[in-house]
């Protein structure tokens, strides 16, 4: 073999080389496990994103439940409310009484109190564009429990929307010392 002959074997054996490192190049699909990573990368974000956004949904729809139980709760309970106040003696809910103070008194002579009921202390606190709640403090003073407890149920009862707001019994050398807080919603009267 000629060395002209050696030569071109060897040239031919770097072209096949190099066109065998090409196709070998062209073989391996490195530009496809790029983006197929890519895409995986891109899918697992979303994939974060959209569980993130089902959980907080889901705490979303439960607080939503919890609070149109309670709205329902108090749509019954504003239904009960309104129709015993349709049914007692003393003005519909709201309607602001004149004379409820004459009645919590009435009410403790009723109930048996050997003592007059006090004048109350009057507290009157806004609770919306015109309602107007309306606490009156009383501090009474008798030997039977059991005539204050009366006097508390039959002023609850004979005035339409009163409530209790607060009671603080404490006994005494010989008798019993009562401080209640009687509540009552009213509409304001400059509506």
């Amino acid at each position: 073999m000629s060395r002209t002959e050696t030569n071109r074997i060897e040239e031919l054996k770097a072209e096949l080389g190099s066109v065998a490192l090409r196709q070998e190049h062209q073989n391996r699909p490195v530009r496809l496990v790029i983006i197929t990573g890519l895409v995986l990368v891109v899918s697992v974000i979303f994939l974060l994103v959209g569980v993130s956004k089902r959980f907080a949904a889901e705490a979303k729809l439960s607080r939503d439940k919890s609070r149109a139980t309670e709205m329902i709760s108090l749509a019954d309970r504003l239904q009960k409310i309104k129709a015993a106040a349709a049914n007692r003696e003393g003005g519909g809910l709201g309607v602001p009484i004149e004379s409820i103070r004459s009645r919590i008194m009435a009410a403790g002579t009723e109930a048996g109190l050997k003592n007059q009921v006090p004048l109350p202390r009057n507290e009157k606190s806004r609770g919306g564009a015109d309602a107007v709640q309306q606490r009156l403090v009383y501090e009474v003073r008798d030997e039977s429990l059991d005539a204050i407890v009366r006097w508390i149920e039959t002023a609850v009862r004979g005035t339409g929307g009163l409530e209790v707001y607060a009671l603080s019994l404490r006994p005494e050398a010989n008798q019993w010392n009562c401080k209640v807080t009687f509540s009552r919603w009213e509409w304001d009267k400059g509506t």
